[in-house]
């Protein structure tokens, strides 16, 4: 897994996803991501699998300000994502 903060203000979401999956998963920090900004309201991730000599990406999300734009109010959150199925069956 790959995160990535765009306004630098996420470090406590980071922190918490390299504690939750310490040992389960390798998650790095990406910075210098390109893919994504000005879509994503911040902080983003991408999820790769891993089989054999090759990675393949299966998912990609992160923060939208969707809902704040469509109910003209600055508190609502929403983070989304989405996973490519046809690229599980490349890993049979």
């Amino acid at each position: 897994m790959r995160l990535s903060d765009f306004a630098q203000r996420f470090e406590r979401v980071s922190e918490a996803v390299h504690e939750a999956l310490d040992g389960v998963a390798t998650v790095v920090d990406d910075p210098g991501r390109e893919t994504g900004r000005g879509y994503y309201a911040g902080y983003c991730f991408k999820v790769y699998a891993v089989h054999g000599d090759a990675r393949y990406e299966l998912s990609d999300g992160g923060l939208v300000d969707w809902t704040q734009q469509l109910l003209q109010n600055r508190k609502e959150r929403l983070v989304i994502s989405g996973i490519g199925t046809d690229r599980l069956l490349i890993l049979r």
